[in-house]
């Protein structure tokens, strides 16, 4: 991974950002994806690929206990297939990196901005508890 990164890192760096590898830098790599119109297909497939490794790799560094893995228990699994992280927490969540960086190449920047990839990290990383009171139950 790290050749990824290095490249990445240095094509970003010579447009004035700065993927230092730190939460805050994911507010650069996004707005390098969005102005070189980084996508998943063949003309952009190197930066759209180093981008959502680089995407994990903040991820895992700042998620404790997180590792890659590749889905391949299960055809009809999301992430069948797919390099992705987890081990961060009890519940066995999964951090898909290219599905979150592909959903973003997608939107629109009024519907997903800048700030996308660091807010996302942040309640991956500190998830709060949802109220489900307004819900009815079975005995309702």
């Amino acid at each position: 991974m790290k050749p990824c990164l290095d490249e990445i890192r240095q094509k970003a760096s010579k447009q004035g950002y700065h993927l230092d590898m730190s939460l805050e830098s994911l507010k650069d790599l996004a707005q390098f994806v969005r102005e070189n119109d980084v996508k998943n297909d063949p003309e952009n497939i190197d930066d759209f690929f180093n981008s959502w490794v680089y995407l994990g790799e903040v991820f895992r560094l700042q998620a404790k206990g997180a590792y890659w893995t590749v889905g391949t228990e299960n055809p009809k699994n999301l992430n069948y297939g797919l390099e992705y992280l987890t081990g961060y927490n009890t519940i066995g969540s999964e951090f898909i990196p290219l599905l979150i960086l592909n959903n973003f190449t997608l939107s629109l920047p009024d519907r997903l901005n800048n700030n996308f990839f660091y807010e996302l990290v942040l309640k991956r990383l500190n998830p709060k508890p949802r109220n489900l009171d307004h819900l009815l139950t079975e005995e309702e």
